[in-house]
Parts: structure tokens; sequence; C-alpha cells
């Protein structure tokens, strides 16, 4: 009798063992697959985010290039300025299919943001120089501002320190 119940309690012991074992492999299985989708996610996100702010540095090196002109009084020659202009417009159009395409995954602030870019980017200014300082300025507050979404997705998708993120800044400063 006494066996009968050593058995029992060992049998029972191996049993309990075995679906402690099945329920851990079931829910690292499940967090694994989780944290798969997510850095899925964000990979996608970091690729929306790198095309977009590498066309915004494409425009931004326009706006200089044509500051630069300006300062210097330079006279740039036709097919200069056409290659110029043609670089220009091919970095908006990619800057534009950009957000588009990823409308659905990027916080809404993006959009919003491009979208008043390119407002202020079609305003009237008096003169060439006005529009072209203007524009250097807008694309660039547009740059800080996506790399700040960019930084803040990347805080709420890794749980990265927000002072370590805020003292790489400054370091870069």
């Amino acid at each position: 009798m006494l066996m009968d119940i050593t058995v029992w309690l060992s049998i029972g012991s191996i049993l309990t063992s075995g679906v402690v074992a099945v329920a851990v492999v079931v829910l690292g299985a499940n967090f694994a697959s989780k944290q798969a989708h997510l850095q899925k996610i964000w990979d996608r996100k970091a690729e929306s985010y790198t095309a977009i702010l590498e066309a915004l540095h494409e425009m931004d090196e326009w706006f200089s290039q044509a500051l630069d002109d300006e300062y210097l009084r330079r006279d740039v020659d036709e097919t200069i300025t056409a290659s110029r202009a043609a670089d220009y417009q091919a970095a908006h159009r990619r800057l534009k299919r950009s957000v588009a395409r990823e409308v659905w995954l990027l916080p809404v602030a993006v959009q919003d943001r491009t979208v008043a870019m390119n407002k202020a980017l079609s305003a009237r200014d008096e003169s060439w120089f006005e529009h072209i300082d203007a524009g250097c300025s807008e694309v660039r507050k547009t740059i800080n501002d996506i790399a700040e979404y960019a930084r803040g997705d990347l805080i709420r998708a890794r749980g990265i320190n927000v002072a370590m993120m805020k003292t790489r800044q400054i370091s870069k400063r």
C-alpha cells in the first residue's frame, strides 16, 4: 500500500513537471513570436523614417546650395541649376511617396508635419532669397521634428531610457 502511494506521488510529480514544462514552452514561444512581430514592425518604421529623412536631407542640400549661391552672388550654369532642380524634385517625390506608403504605420504627426512643410514651401515670398531662406529653415525644422518623432517611436518600442537619449542628443551638439 505504501508502495502504491509512492508510485502515485512519483507519477503525479512527473505529470506536474510535464505540464509546467509545456506551459513554459508555450509561453516562451508566444513571447518570442510577439517580440519577432514587434521587431518586424520597428524595422519597417525605421526604414520609413530613414527614407523620409534621406529625402528631406536631399531637399535641404538644394536649399543650402541655393543659399550659398545667393550669398556668394555666384552665377550658376543652367545645366547645374537644372540638375539640382531635378534632384530636388526627385527627393520631394520620394518624400511624398515614403509618407504616403507608410501612412498606416507612422504617427499622424509625421504626415501632418510634411503637409505643413509643403504648404510653407509653396507660399509666395517677396524675393527669391526670402523663398530659399524660408524653405531651408522649414525643411530643417521638419528634419528635426521627424527625427524627434522617430526617437519617440524608438523609446516606446524599445523602452530605451529617455535620459540616455537626451544625453546622446546633447553630446551631438
